[in-house]
C-alpha cells in the first residue's frame, strides 16, 4: 500500500535536477555574457555542453557502473518489436504494432548492432542531438541570433529531454528530428521534399508526426507538392502493407480508444464526465481540428516569406499546445515532438529574465505528471471522486496532490497558448507598412510607417 509521500521512483530527485536545471539557467541569463559571445564561440561551447549532458550520465550509468537500465516503452514495446522483426515477422499482420508499420525495423537495425534495450536509448540520443542542430539551423534563418541562443539555453537546461531522451530513451524526439528537416527544407523552397520528411515520421516512428502536416502545407505556395510527397510517401508504404496482408488503420484504431491524463477532458471527468463516450471524442477531437483548420488558413493569408516562417514555428508550438490541451490521449512526453520551437515561441515572447520559473515548472510538470498519476491516483480518473468509488490505496493528499498539478499544467498549457497566439495574429498580411532608410554606414533600417519621421529627428540622418 503507497503512502501519501511515497511517489514513483526518482520523483523528488527529477523535480530537483529540474530546480538546479532552471537557476543555472537564470545565472547565465542574468550573466548575459555568453549571449554575447562570437557565434562560433557560443555554438562550439553549446553543442559539446550539450553533448556532454547526455553522453556522460549514459556512459556512467549504463554502460560503467549498470545502475539504470532502459525502462517503460524501450524494453516493453521497442525491444520485443525488433526482435520479432528479426525473426521474420510482419508488423500490424504478425504482431501488434502502435507506431509506424516501419518503426519495429529501424529498431531492429539498432539492435542488431547492440542486441540491448540500452542500444535503444542511445540512439534516441543520436537523433536528439541530429535534431537539435537542424532546429537551430532551421531558426537561424527567421529569428535573430539572440532570440535563437536563448531558444537552445531553454532547451539545454529544461527537464524534458534529459528525462525523455538521455533516460528514458522514448521515439518523440525521432519525430522531432523528421518535422525540423521537413521545417527547414520547406524553409529553402524544396515543398514536395518536406512532405516527404513529414511522411518519413509518420511510417518510420509514430502517426503524430502527420499532426503537422496540415500547418506545414498551409505555409507553402505551392501546397499540392507538399501533399504530393507526402502523400506518395505515407500512402505508398501503407500499400505494401495492405498487399502484405496487414491493415495499416489498424494501429489508428486502437489508437481512437486510448486516453491519458493531461488534457480537457481528462480533468472534466471530476464533474462527471467520461473520456470514453463517442460524444467527447467528437467534440475534443473536434476542437483540435478546427484549431488546425484556422491556423492552416492564417499561414494562407501571409505573404511575406520572412512573416511566413516566423509564424510557421509559432505555429507548430502553438498547435501542439492546441492539442496537449483538447485531446482525450496526449502523454505529457509528446511534447518533446516539437520541444525546441515551443523554448524559441517563448524565448521570443519572454519580457524579462522571471519568465523562466514558470517555464522551469512548466517543464518539470511535464515529466512528473505522467508519475504522478501512476504514483498517486493509480492511473484512475476524477469520476470517482463523489462516488467515492476510488480504490482504498488512493490517499486524499494524493488526490489533492495530483489534482493540483493538474491544474497548474492545464493553466500553463493556457497560458502560454494564448501569448503564442498573439504572436501568431501579430503576423497579419499588410500591405506597404514600411520605408527603408540609410543611416549612414550602418546599412538599410526598415521602419514602420509613422516612426520615420521621429527616427530621422532623432538621428538626424535620411
Amino acid at each position: 500500500m503507497i503512502s501519501h509521500l511515497q511517489t514513483s521512483p526518482l520523483v523528488m530527485e527529477k523535480v530537483l535536477v529540474g530546480v538546479l536545471l532552471a537557476a543555472f539557467a537564470a545565472i547565465v541569463m542574468w550573466w548575459r555574457r555568453p549571449l554575447l559571445w562570437p557565434r562560433t564561440t557560443f555554438w562550439t561551447v553549446y553543442g559539446a555542453s550539450l553533448i556532454a549532458m547526455r553522453a556522460m550520465p549514459f556512459v556512467l550509468f549504463f554502460v560503467v557502473f549498470g545502475t539504470m537500465r532502459a525502462t517503460g516503452d524501450v524494453p516493453e514495446y521497442y525491444y520485443p518489436q525488433a526482435q520479432s522483426v528479426l525473426h521474420n515477422m510482419l508488423p500490424i499482420r504478425d504482431f501488434p504494432v502502435h507506431y509506424g508499420p516501419l518503426f519495429p525495423y529501424v529498431c531492429a537495425l539498432v539492435v542488431s548492432v547492440w542486441n540491448s534495450p540500452t542500444a535503444i536509448v542511445l540512439f534516441s540520443i543520436l537523433m536528439e542531438l541530429a535534431s537539435v542542430f537542424v532546429w537551430i539551423v532551421a531558426a537561424q534563418e527567421c529569428f535573430e541570433e539572440t532570440t535563437v541562443r536563448k531558444a537552445a539555453l531553454l532547451y539545454a537546461t529544461s527537464l524534458l529531454p534529459i528525462a525523455n531522451v538521455g533516460v528514458s530513451g522514448q521515439n518523440q524526439v525521432w519525430v522531432s528530428l523528421f518535422l525540423a528537416v521537413s521545417t527547414y527544407v520547406l524553409i529553402k523552397g524544396r515543398p514536395a521534399l518536406s512532405g516527404m520528411f513529414l511522411g518519413m515520421s509518420v511510417i518510420l516512428v509514430k502517426i503524430l508526426g502527420g499532426l503537422f502536416a496540415p500547418i506545414l502545407a498551409g505555409s507553402c505556395s505551392r501546397w499540392g507538392r507538399w501533399l504530393g510527397g507526402f502523400g506518395v510517401t505515407v500512402l505508398g508504404t501503407y500499400a505494401v502493407f495492405v498487399l502484405l496482408g496487414a491493415n495499416p488503420l489498424l494501429p489508428l484504431l486502437q489508437e481512437a480508444h486510448m486516453h491519458s491524463p493531461g488534457n480537457i477532458s481528462f480533468f472534466l471527468t471530476i464533474f462527471g464526465f467520461s473520456q470514453d463516450t463517442l460524444i467527447s471524442k467528437i467534440v475534443s477531437y473536434g476542437i483540435v481540428g478546427l484549431l488546425f483548420a484556422h491556423v492552416a488558413m492564417r499561414l494562407r493569408t501571409v505573404h511575406d516569406s520572412h512573416d511566413g516562417n516566423l509564424l510557421l514555428f509559432h505555429s507548430i508550438a502553438f498547435m501542439y499546445l492546441g492539442f496537449a490541451l483538447f485531446s482525450p490521449k496526449s502523454y505529457t512526453y509528446y511534447a518533446m515532438i516539437c520541444f525546441f520551437p515551443i523554448c524559441l515561441s517563448i524565448s521570443s515572447i519572454m519580457s524579462n529574465r522571471a519568465g523562466l520559473f514558470p517555464f522551469a515548472l512548466f517543464g518539470i510538470l511535464l515529466v512528473v505528471e505522467p508519475n504522478l498519476w501512476q504514483s498517486w491516483f493509480l492511473r484512475h480518473d476524477f469520476q470517482g471522486l463523489f462516488s467515492l468509488n476510488l480504490p482504498n490505496n488512493v490517499t486524499p493528499k494524493g488526490v489533492v496532490g495530483f489534482l493540483v498539478a493538474e491544474a497548474v499544467l492545464l493553466f500553463l498549457y493556457c497560458y502560454y497558448g494564448m501569448r503564442i497566439w498573439r504572436a501568431v495574429l501579430a503576423a497579419q498580411p499588410q500591405a506597404s507598412t514600411s520605408v527603408t532608410i540609410r543611416h549612414g554606414d550602418t546599412g538599410l533600417a526598415v521602419l514602420p510607417l509613422g516612426q520615420n519621421e521621429e527616427w530621422i529627428e532623432k538621428t538626424g540622418s535620411a
